[in-house]
């Protein structure tokens, strides 16, 4: 699959992700939910796309969502 149509597909999908991140009200399983799938759409991409910016972007995703997960187990 070409980067393109990669973004094009998941485009949605990650701007509903980058909401849910926003939101004050974030459940640790939405957290969790969000850390597997962006997870699984960076591994995609380290494979297919290793040098290109959607492997940037979506690896500052995981580190955003690790980080909320990391606060909120300290609390």
């Amino acid at each position: 699959m070409r980067e393109t149509r990669f973004i094009e597909q998941m485009k949605d999908k990650w701007q509903s992700f980058e909401t849910i991140l926003k939101s004050p009200y974030k459940t640790p399983e939405k957290l969790y939910n969000l850390f597997v799938h962006i997870l699984d759409d960076l591994s995609f991409a380290r494979t297919f796309y290793p040098n290109r910016s959607v492997r940037v972007y979506l690896n500052g995703v995981a580190q955003q969502i690790f980080t909320d997960v990391y606060k909120k187990k300290e609390i």
